[in-house]
């Protein structure tokens, strides 16, 4: 059974997260590349807004019995294959899998413009991932 007192707390953090990581978009990709600390900002708030979609996906396999994925990104495959989430979310959050593994294990040949650009487009992919669990925990709350 999903406790979902966990994963409340864990989409808060990712909020909180995103929400600081939202305050950084102002920031000019030629100012991005000049401050180092700008940038390991961003990074880790990234690493841990990845990590805790990545926990919520496994905590919810893992209470459901959903099946055991082999690596991170197949977390979000199960998800959508159980309808948790859809195959669009899906196949970003693989994505983001990967990248949470270069920001994590490749830090040396991080793309500044690839982490620039996540931060400009592709945090509603946080947001949504955040919503579809939403629906999730209300609908097996209803059953």
């Amino acid at each position: 059974m999903v406790d979902v007192p966990v994963v409340r707390r864990i989409l808060n953090f990712l909020n909180d997260g995103l929400e600081h990581l939202k305050s950084k978009q102002h920031v000019s990709l030629e100012k991005y590349k000049k401050d180092r600390d700008i940038q390991a900002i961003v990074e880790r708030r990234l690493e841990t807004a990845i990590q805790s979609c990545i926990d919520i996906g496994n905590h919810i396999i893992a209470s459901e019995n959903m099946g055991s994925p082999s690596d991170y990104g197949e977390i979000f495959l199960i998800l959508a294959k159980k309808g948790v989430i859809n195959d669009g979310q899906a196949n970003k959050l693989l994505r983001m899998a990967g990248f949470r593994n270069i920001l994590i294990h490749e830090y040396r040949d991080i793309l500044i413009e690839k982490v620039y650009d996540i931060l400009q487009n592709r945090l509603s992919d946080f947001y949504k991932f955040a919503e579809a669990i939403l629906d999730y925990l209300e609908k097996i709350k209803i059953n």
